[in-house]
């Protein structure tokens, strides 16, 4: 089935959708806000970069501060308009106009879930390169990468056997 032949409906958000995005919100408010009022405080050079152990590893000047919130502001842009296609989405089962509603759904909620991980990620890590830069913290904690990329794996994996299932009924 190709993507013209997909059924194109709109698929309205339940409470839980719209507390995912909501929090995502609140975070890409914090994204932007942190550097707004800490820029003028900062010291010239700042952490532009954490290994995998969670340590700054590479240095920068103060204005890297607003690469975070402009990249997470793209991300996070990008994937609500995303969530408003679902059609255009790839799919672990033929989409059918029996089947479209529940799929769209749980794809939009797939979305929405990342969408707002990776935007509260992309707030922690700003809050921290300025905590650091400040002196008041010493890199990410080594906890931050494995809880993030287990949340966003365990998020999709997930969805995905949700989806898988509706398949089966």
């Amino acid at each position: 089935m190709n993507l013209n032949d997909r059924p194109r409906i709109n698929i309205e958000k339940d409470t839980l959708d719209h507390i995912i995005i909501g929090v995502g919100w609140i975070g890409w408010i914090a994204l932007i806000l942190m550097p707004i009022f800490y820029y003028s405080e900062l010291p010239e050079e700042i952490p532009r970069h954490y290994g995998l152990d969670g340590q700054a590893d590479a240095w920068s000047g103060k204005s890297v501060i607003w690469s975070l919130p402009m990249i997470g502001s793209i991300l996070f842009f990008g994937l609500l308009i995303l969530r408003r296609f679902p059609h255009i989405l790839n799919y672990p089962t033929k989409i059918t106009a029996e089947n479209a509603e529940q799929q769209y759904r749980m794809a939009g909620r797939i979305l929405s879930i990342t969408n707002t991980l990776m935007v509260l990620a992309f707030s922690y890590i700003t809050f921290a390169s300025i905590q650091n830069g400040l002196g008041r913290m010493d890199g990410l904690g080594s906890w931050f990468l494995p809880v993030f990329v287990g949340l966003i794996l365990l998020s999709i994996a997930y969805y995905l056997y949700q989806m898988l299932a509706i398949k089966r009924k």
